[in-house]
């Protein structure tokens, strides 16, 4: 378990430093070009990325009894007071935002083991996506196969729940990397590989940018399956 959660922790400061390298050579217009995340623009989700990072403390602790105000009513993950501070963040400019990168980091998602850190890395790397194919950049950190595919295990089993009228969903990435997905108490459960018509095929990235309602280069063999209900 140590050695995953290292491997885990070298994969999402790896993941970190791309995104460092990236936004330092970001020139203005590119820092207010549209992202590929719910109309934010790429600096918006550089610091969304940082936001999260220490949520809720990111806030200021005085702002904490706000935000749950605001998750209750407002009924949305992302509130109107996360909204507002991204959007001040970013106004703040690329200099700012890579200085703020760069700091020691301990990410809170981090600290709830080994399922934290998944997510952190699920964040880190979807964020990343939502900044760089916009820009037309490529990607020139590569991870762990293995590292990946747990990610999506998580994610889409997290996310399924959304995909309806579907028994069985088979997720392929390679011989190795393969899965089926079937309904479960909470969302769908994942089982050994098993037969089924509908499938999506693509590398760990791209199953995870589908997973999170992003564009996508997967291939689907049944035409009732769509990642419109997905955002993430």
């Amino acid at each position: 378990m140590k050695k995953e959660k290292n491997s885990f922790k070298t994969c999402i400061d790896n993941e970190r430093n791309f995104l460092i390298s990236v936004v330092r050579r970001l020139s203005k217009n590119e820092w207010n070009k549209e992202s590929l995340c719910g109309g934010w623009s790429v600096g918006e989700v550089v610091n969304h990325i940082m936001l999260l990072d220490r949520l809720p403390i990111s806030l200021g602790w005085k702002s904490i009894p706000k935000l749950i105000f605001e998750l209750f009513f407002e009924r949305r993950l992302i509130t109107s007071s996360m909204i507002n501070w991204q959007k001040r963040m970013t106004s703040l400019g690329i200099d700012d935002a890579v200085m703020r990168l760069s700091k020691k980091r301990n990410p809170v998602r981090s600290m709830f083991g080994i399922t934290g850190m998944k997510f952190n890395l699920i964040e880190e790397v979807i964020h990343t996506e939502d900044i760089i194919r916009p820009l037309g950049l490529n990607r020139t950190v590569n991870h762990d196969n293995y590292i990946l595919w747990e990610c999506v295990k998580l994610l889409s089993s997290f996310q399924n729940k959304k995909l309806k009228h579907l028994k069985n969903i088979k997720i392929i990435f390679n011989d190795e990397y393969n899965m089926t997905l079937s309904r479960g108490f909470y969302g769908k459960k994942i089982n050994k590989i098993s037969n089924s018509d509908s499938k999506i095929i693509g590398t760990p990235i791209e199953l995870l940018l589908f997973f999170s309602g992003r564009p996508s280069n997967v291939k689907i063999t049944n035409d009732n399956i769509t990642n419109e209900n997905l955002k993430y």
